[in-house]
């Protein structure tokens, strides 16, 4: 009979603490689906706007035929950021 109420104390302690971490995960998510990401996106995105510029200026393209692998490939993530936005 001791041995079973070691067991289930032990086992109590083992669920409580069990119970904690997943309060702890609970609040967590909690707090991270409060807050507000649109901000740091914009940010984000006015960023990457500003080196798409900067990088077709730097790269001294006449024209958008010259290195299209680097506009496709800049215009698109471009559409794709506003999109996630």
């Amino acid at each position: 009979m001791v041995s079973l109420a070691k067991r289930s104390s032990a086992s109590l302690i083992s669920c409580e603490t069990e119970q904690s971490k997943f309060r702890l995960a609970v609040l967590h998510i909690q707090a991270i689906r409060d807050t507000s990401f649109i901000a740091s996106a914009y940010a984000t995105l006015d960023l990457f706007t500003a080196g798409t510029v900067l990088s077709l200026l730097l790269i001294e393209a006449e024209d958008f035929g010259k290195s299209p692998a680097l506009t496709s490939f800049l215009y698109t993530a471009f559409i794709y950021w506003q999109l996630l936005i």
